[in-house]
């Protein structure tokens, strides 16, 4: 319906739409089937997001760990190397 109501008013002729359904069922149903259908299709989005940024949030903070793991070597290395130089000039 939303691509017809962009339609209507742009020529000058005249036009027609024909909109079917089923006779045995009520339009209210099949609505309401499909609106169903697409809050079902929400929900599994949005858990589907809500489980990827938890993941990216621990790969973050798993990433930062594996960071100031290697920033504490990198100064603990520079520790001994530093202590190590003063030993040789004082000893």
């Amino acid at each position: 319906l939303y691509q017809l109501r962009g339609r209507v008013g742009r020529s000058n002729r005249t036009a027609y739409a024909f909109l079917m359904y089923k006779r045995d069922k009520m339009l209210k149903e099949v609505a309401e089937k499909r609106l169903e259908e697409q809050r079902v299709r929400m929900q599994k989005a949005m858990q589907e997001r809500k489980t990827h940024e938890i993941l990216k949030e621990k790969a973050f903070e798993e990433f930062k760990m594996e960071l100031k793991a290697s920033e504490g070597k990198e100064i603990d290395e520079m520790t001994s190397y530093t202590y190590g130089q003063k030993a040789k000039t004082n000893g």
